[in-house]
């Protein structure tokens, strides 16, 4: 045990961008201990993860009285998740050691997808008709009273994993016996599936911070995704809206409705939905940091990024969050994500991603890309991503001519070379 003099939070499942927090704290002058939730914690996660950014590292294994008397030797000032497995934990913690933070009692709707829209349906707000399948005879029988096609996916999972388009019953049959009793990408089995009715409309996700139950939206992404054999949909692009805009303020007005009846009142937070023809439907809402954040691109164009939002409201108190509340400002620059796309496997020889950018007229960001010696899989969902371009210029053509660009390069597989 490392001591300190310095404010100290405590992060769960320090992982993907979560693993960007200890740098930022530093900034502030806090320093940070870590909290696994995840007993076996999957490869792509724990590439993330600095253990040496850390004061200290515990593992929750079940025992969280246990856990809050070693925590309390370090007088935490704030607990929050990292990513998407550690945001019950993350609750359960900062009510056990009386700091700011989510009601434990109502942390489960968020992350089980089934009892979240369960929440919309008892506060009146639109939601996806959706069933809980433990076998396969029921959820048959529940799909074939309405229409096709129906969407499976894990209860509790993230980064699009499985979610598999079934448009017929053997579809539906077959990605059912594949998902149930199988371990997610986080590292929790499918002990059931869920299946929700397919949404037709424009998809987007929306970023942002609350405190004491106020809610402020920075970022509204529309997302353009492509359909892949046998799975679902990937992520093809994402543009990023501004909220303060009025064009965007039904899509706002409905994200706040659904954090005020999932009960996320504390923290950063992460919602998709679908707006179709009747307007905006959840698809899901996270309490935690939105994967793959790129805190410069997210600077230059918003003017903040989500992880300085949460790291103001852990340092300042929720006075940050009203004050940028009172006085939101529009974005300042247009900025694209591209989300890299591999019809290969293998392992990379070579790669060529600073030729591509070199290429582009866009300034560019680079978010993570495979490196000599590194594994890539066929893309079918946002943890087989070979990685993330975001992109900024005034001129909308730019951005397209160098969206088409780096598509090329993959068709033409420029991008990196296999061993």
């Amino acid at each position: 045990m490392t001591m300190t003099s310095r404010k100290v939070l405590v992060v769960v499942d320090g992982y993907s961008s979560g693993s960007q927090l200890p740098r930022v704290m530093a900034e502030r002058g806090w320093d940070c201990v870590h909290v696994s939730a995840l007993e076996d914690i999957p490869d792509y996660y724990r590439e993330t993860f600095d253990r040496d950014a850390y004061l200290d590292h515990f593992a929750h294994g079940g025992d969280t009285a246990g856990l809050v008397r070693d925590l309390a030797a370090y007088r935490p000032s704030a607990v929050v998740p990292g990513t998407e497995s550690g945001v019950i934990v993350a609750s359960l913690l900062a009510d056990a050691l009386g700091l700011p933070g989510n009601d434990p009692a109502r942390s489960n709707a968020h992350r089980d997808k089934y009892e979240m829209h369960n929440r919309l349906r008892e506060a009146g707000l639109r939601s996806m008709d959706h069933y809980l399948a433990h076998d396969a005879a029921g959820l048959l029988a529940w799909a074939d009273e309405g229409s096709w096609p129906v969407v499976l996916k894990p209860r509790a999972s993230a980064g699009t994993d499985s979610v598999t388009f079934c448009p017929d019953r053997a579809a539906l049959e077959e990605a059912f016996h594949r998902l149930h009793g199988a371990v997610n990408r986080i590292g929790e089995r499918n002990d059931a599936v869920l299946a929700q009715r397919f949404l037709s409309g424009q998809e987007y996700f929306i970023n942002g911070v609350s405190a004491d139950g106020r809610h402020l939206v920075t970022e509204i992404w529309r997302t353009d995704k492509i359909s892949v054999p046998g799975a679902g949909a990937i992520y093809d692009r994402s543009v990023l809206l501004d909220p303060t805009t009025p064009a965007t303020k039904e899509i706002t007005g409905y994200v706040h409705d659904v954090l005020d009846a999932l009960g996320i009142r504390w923290g950063a937070h992460h919602t998709e939905l679908m707006v179709g023809d009747d307007g905006p439907t959840l698809i899901e809402c996270a309490a935690r940091l939105s994967g793959g954040l790129n805190r410069d691109a997210a600077r230059h164009a918003v003017g903040t990024s989500m992880l300085d939002l949460l790291a103001d409201l852990v340092t300042e108190g929720p006075a940050s969050v009203h004050r940028l509340r009172e006085a939101q400002r529009p974005h300042r620059f247009p900025l694209w994500q591209v989300q890299f796309i591999s019809d290969r496997a293998g392992v990379v020889k070579e790669s060529f991603y600073a030729e591509l950018l070199a290429s582009l007229s866009s300034t560019t960001w680079l978010q993570k890309a495979p490196s000599p010696g590194d594994a890539v899989s066929v893309t079918t969902d946002l943890f087989s991503s070979p990685g993330i371009v975001f992109m900024t210029h005034a001129d909308p053509a730019v951005l397209q001519r160098d969206y088409e660009t780096v598509r090329a390069w993959e068709r033409e597989q420029r991008l990196f070379t296999l061993a």
